[in-house]
């Protein structure tokens, strides 16, 4: 069985940004229409973007349907603070000779996305690579370059 779907912030962002990509987006990155989900992490995250660059009344309302059309997932939800907790002592305390292997410092709504994604078991669509070191540990995720939203 397919796992459900948790974007991170980049991805509602291209999927608000150009009308005329929209739909082609979520297809690309969910042929299979698996239920999507985001984080509450996201959605403040994405409102606070959505401010500091000075949206218009038109993309913010889209942003706003976008969030109607996605299941929002809470974090105060005891699984996801003890998995918060365990990916970021995971990743400060990472060892190895490949630099992918060394410690490293998690935004803390990356790690929260992280938290979520990993306690739910749902599968991690992101735009960057900031979750690479918790691939296979904690989380499944799919890896979308900005590029490829174009």
């Amino acid at each position: 069985m397919e796992k459900s779907l948790l974007y991170d912030t980049g991805v509602l962002i291209y999927i608000v940004r150009d009308s005329s990509i929209d739909e082609n987006v979520r297809k690309m990155i969910n042929p299979n229409g698996l239920e999507e989900f985001i984080s509450v992490v996201n959605k403040a995250e994405a409102l606070s973007i959505a401010n500091r660059n000075a949206w218009g009344k038109a993309k913010i309302l889209k942003l706003n349907r976008l969030f109607h059309s996605i299941t929002i997932v809470d974090i105060s939800d005891n699984l996801i603070i003890d998995r918060y907790v365990e990916i970021d002592v995971f990743s400060q305390k990472q060892r190895g000779s490949r630099k992918e292997d060394s410690p490293r410092n998690m935004g803390k709504n990356d790690l929260w996305i992280a938290a979520t994604c990993s306690s739910l078991e749902f599968k991690l669509i992101t735009t960057d690579k900031d979750y690479d070191h918790l691939q296979d540990e904690y989380l499944e995720r799919s890896y979308f370059p900005p590029e490829s939203f174009k």
